[in-house]
């Protein structure tokens, strides 16, 4: 999918005015899904490593709160799902990553997390965005 320069802008400069004002950031989620196609977004922070408490920020984006409430005791399971924390430490930071390209179909057969969550909205594919502090993950 060739996504047209000024749109990327656009989404781009939506990001930037986030900074300025937090307020904007599901505005812009919703804008994210409707430029590229994806079923909803989600923004969180995580602590890494894992077993570390913390509290979550989320910002979704046409994501139901049936489906957000669970997410709370996903923790490790999605961590498994991305490969493990080694793994998701070797992403490159602040690049969108798919996890139908990182996602071994065979070692996830039996996770929770896809099993419990990803499967049963029919969702095709993942894109996680690590940062130094946030973790976006986008739905397909």
């Amino acid at each position: 999918m060739q996504i047209p320069t000024g749109v990327i802008s656009a989404l781009i400069g939506m990001i930037y005015d986030c900074v300025i004002d937090p307020m904007r950031w599901q505005a812009t989620l919703l804008e994210i899904c409707d430029e590229l196609s994806f079923l909803h977004a989600l923004m969180s922070v995580y602590r890494i490593p894992p077993g570390v408490r913390s509290e979550s920020l989320m910002v979704p984006a046409r994501l139901e709160q049936t489906w957000l409430d669970p997410m709370a005791h996903y923790g490790p399971d999605m961590m498994a799902y991305w490969g493990g924390y080694d793994r998701l430490q070797s992403f490159p930071v602040d690049e969108p990553t798919p996890a139908s390209r990182v996602v071994i179909a065979e070692d996830v057969i039996d996770n929770r997390f896809r099993r419990e969550w990803i499967v049963p909205q029919g969702i095709v594919d993942l894109v996680g965005c690590p940062t130094l502090e946030l973790h976006l993950c986008l739905v397909a």
